[in-house]
């Protein structure tokens, strides 16, 4: 056998709390897409985008990777669907760039980043705010990255076609 009887249930149930996790993941965020006006038709779409992340930060918090790099990876990847999505479908990044990057919000970090603060517990304050700040760095930077480099490709197309109109 390939895998141990123990190994193998681990495995089972690991996949099992992905599982659950993406499809929790991917109704709450079906839900807040509605409520923010994701078109219907454009709804799968956005949704693919989440899962992405999902499966991204999933991958990398089970390999053990540093949670800025593992939400920077989370980020990027769909930010870069989302792009080529807007351009495709007609449609302003945004509808595709909030339902992917919802599940990577650190809410309970910074839930319990708060919880510690005011009751007193200055050691695990401080360890949920620095994984907090990790976190929101990694996705700013993701983003700030990969919108950057869109408008910087844009910006150069744009110079080709007027330099080609000008010359021809």
């Amino acid at each position: 056998n390939f895998l141990s009887a123990q190994a193998s249930a681990e495995l089972g149930k690991a996949l099992y709390d992905v599982t659950l996790i993406m499809a929790g993941d991917y109704f709450i965020i079906a839900g807040i897409a509605v409520i923010f006006d994701v078109p219907p038709k454009k709804l799968p779409w956005a949704m693919l985008g989440s899962l992405i992340s999902c499966v991204i930060m999933l991958i990398g918090d089970a390999i053990g990777l540093d949670p800025l790099i593992t939400n920077m990876a989370a980020t990027a990847l769909p930010c870069v669907y989302c792009e080529i999505m807007a351009r495709v479908l007609k449609t302003p990044t945004t509808v595709f760039m909030i339902p992917s990057l919802l599940p990577l919000v650190p809410g309970s970090r910074l839930y319990y980043t708060m919880f510690y603060l005011f009751s007193g517990e200055q050691a695990l304050f401080m360890d949920n705010m620095l994984a907090a700040v990790k976190i929101c760095t990694g996705i700013a930077m993701a983003i700030i990255v990969v919108t950057g480099a869109v408008r910087w490709i844009e910006a150069a197309k744009r110079q080709r076609i007027e330099k080609e109109k000008a010359n021809g």
